[in-house]
């Protein structure tokens, strides 16, 4: 992942926080930890070649508006020999997956199907896709970890 992408990123989630403490009964519900493989609505996958993802979802719980905000992205986590082999095919996969949309009963399972919108590049010039991804919970806590 690009520095400026960690960045970006970075700065969503602090703006979400701060926007979170405006709230004094906003809790965060779970955060969890995904992976799991995704595609582009309108790409074929090659054969035998998935493109692995990994990354969070959180969700936060507005007690004072008894309203929910589920979200979160994956980031590609294909292996270097697999990547290769992907270029080769002509088609390049996202490098990052904006998770929209989502709802309580959908995360509440070990592993869901999600939908989002992909990002290829962090210069903002390449086109923003619908994407599907199949997602497994690997972690799920009731805070966003430490980062010791």
């Amino acid at each position: 992942m690009s520095q400026d992408l960690r960045n970006m990123k970075t700065l969503v989630l602090f703006f979400s926080f701060l926007l979170i403490g405006c709230d004094s009964k906003a809790q965060i519900i779970e955060y969890l930890e995904v992976e799991g493989v995704c595609l582009e609505d309108h790409a074929a996958q090659p054969e035998g070649l998935p493109y692995v993802y990994s990354g969070v979802i959180t969700h936060f719980a507005y007690v004072t508006h008894d309203a929910h905000e589920i979200y979160g992205f994956v980031d590609r986590q294909t292996p270097d020999d697999n990547a290769r082999k992907l270029v080769k095919s002509g088609y390049q996969s996202p490098n990052t997956i904006y998770l929209l949309g989502l709802k309580k009963e959908q995360i509440a399972r070990d592993t869901f199907q999600a939908k989002g919108i992909s990002e290829r590049e962090a210069d903002g010039e390449s086109p923003l896709r619908e994407t599907s991804c199949t997602l497994k919970v690997t972690k799920r806590l009731d805070r966003i970890p430490s980062s010791t």
